[in-house]
């Protein structure tokens, strides 16, 4: 077999370059991922090169930044670690494209990148999978040079259910592409960031392997992040319905169904869907005086996933513009002038009115301080121009919740989308105390 002769990176990139490890530990990083016996699943033997040099095509998006490393060097999503100083990720050797990772080269050496990435929530099918070729002088069997890749928790830490090596065995000059079915690690993580990983090392018996990875892609299917914190708000025969994804990554929602239940949540009344992924829809149709719960089901081409119940709204046509939370809100280092909004998501709600009208607002929470002698001012604000406020509150506090109650009336314009807020602060510069609020 020819075997070109395996060089150094300082004479593939020309320049040194500080090695950037993972945060803390830096090339510390990814030795400890590519170095032990224990630490990776050594793919050796001609069996295994055979077996592994076909991989199919995976199924899913793939959800890494620059699988080709076409960004070049620096590059803003891979991480470069090498226990030499050398740059990594250089304009040569590649596969595809005109940039690759260029893996040691040199005795003694661990080179590596890795990249970041968050789990999703439920995660179906996951497949890493790379295309590397190695040059070595080094025909020993006891894989001291290899090439390595696969996924780390945060702290570093793989197994082989999670990981791949390949020894000299595998150093036919060739391009070989293999995968690893992550589907099970990526489950086990569970919305926990992870890393990326591939990386080359030699031992130190003067006989040199030189490897290069290219198109390092993670193919990754999952269900729709799951609707958290469904909060309803009775409007007149409809409901505002609002809530939060946690984690947005997997496969994505492309749209949503809510479902409206009577009877304590025993009966559905109704459905609507919404093709565009919000987090905020109106559920129209509602009877006035009947008590409804919602929950939110995500779609995407892969499944669905649903919420739990909401907060029971009643319709009303007393009180169409209702905007509330029973979450608790801190407040740190108020400067006691500056205004802010307690919740611009649920403390906030849109009057519009068909025709020129006042609108008579009201506010109630529970405010309190960690500290004594700092009071708390709740103020309605009204297009970004807080139009009544009230000081209230105090150390302690009441916990009650009427403790602070603000009202005002303030003029609407016929057609114009008016925004109202609850808005906050301190009587007065509070740079190491703390307000709370609760509704």
């Amino acid at each position: 077999m020819a075997v070109a002769t395996a060089m150094p990176l300082m004479g593939l990139e020309g320049v040194a370059s500080p090695a950037v490890g993972h945060p803390g530990t830096n090339a510390e990083w990814m030795a400890r991922v590519l170095h032990g016996p224990a630490a990776v699943q050594k793919a050796s033997g001609i069996g295994a090169r055979v077996a592994g040099s076909a991989t199919a095509s995976p199924v899913g998006p793939q959800v890494l930044d620059d699988p080709g490393f076409e960004r070049g060097h620096p590059n803003p999503y891979w991480t470069e670690s090498s226990n030499e100083g050398y740059a990594v990720i250089v304009r040569a050797g590649a596969h595809s494209g005109a940039w690759s990772a260029a893996l040691c080269g040199d005795n003694s050496c661990s080179d590596g990148v890795e990249q970041g990435y968050l789990s999703p929530e439920l995660t179906l099918t996951a497949t890493l999978s790379v295309w590397f070729r190695m040059i070595s002088h080094d025909p020993s069997a006891g894989c001291g040079d290899y090439f390595t890749f696969g996924i780390a928790d945060d702290n570093g830490n793989t197994s082989p259910s999670m990981a791949s090596a390949y020894c000299t065995d595998w150093a036919d000059g060739n391009w070989h592409h293999v995968s690893i079915d992550e589907t099970t690690p990526m489950r086990n993580f569970n919305v926990y960031p992870f890393h990326v990983f591939a990386g080359g090392v030699t031992d130190g018996d003067g006989l040199s392997t030189l490897s290069f990875a290219d198109d390092l892609d993670l193919a990754v299917t999952a269900l729709p992040d799951i609707p958290h914190a469904v909060l309803a708000e009775a409007d007149n025969g409809a409901a505002t319905i609002k809530w939060t994804i946690d984690t947005p990554t997997g496969s994505g929602t492309t749209s949503y169904t809510i479902d409206a239940y009577t009877n304590g949540g025993a009966t559905m009344a109704g459905t609507e869907n919404y093709a565009n992924p919000t987090t905020t829809e109106v559920f129209h149709g509602l009877t006035n005086g009947t008590t409804y719960t919602f929950k939110v089901t995500g779609h995407n081409p892969y499944g669905s996933s649903v919420s739990d119940a909401s907060n029971p709204a009643t319709p009303d046509p007393a009180y169409p513009f209702v905007a509330v939370s029973d979450q608790q809100y801190r407040f740190a280092g108020s400067d006691g002038t500056a205004w802010k909004d307690m919740d611009p998501t649920y403390l906030a709600t849109t009057i519009t009115s068909p025709t020129d009208a006042l609108a008579l607002i009201s506010g109630n929470v529970d405010l309190w301080t960690a500290n004594a002698s700092y009071n708390q001012d709740i103020g309605i604000a009204v297009d970004g121009a807080v139009a009544a406020w009230k000081e209230s509150g105090g150390f302690g506090g009441t916990f009650s919740p009427n403790a602070a109650f603000v009202q005002t009336v303030v003029p609407i314009v016929a057609g114009t989308v008016h925004t109202i807020k609850l808005a906050w602060k301190t009587n007065r510069p509070a740079g190491g105390a703390t307000i709370f609020r609760l509704g």
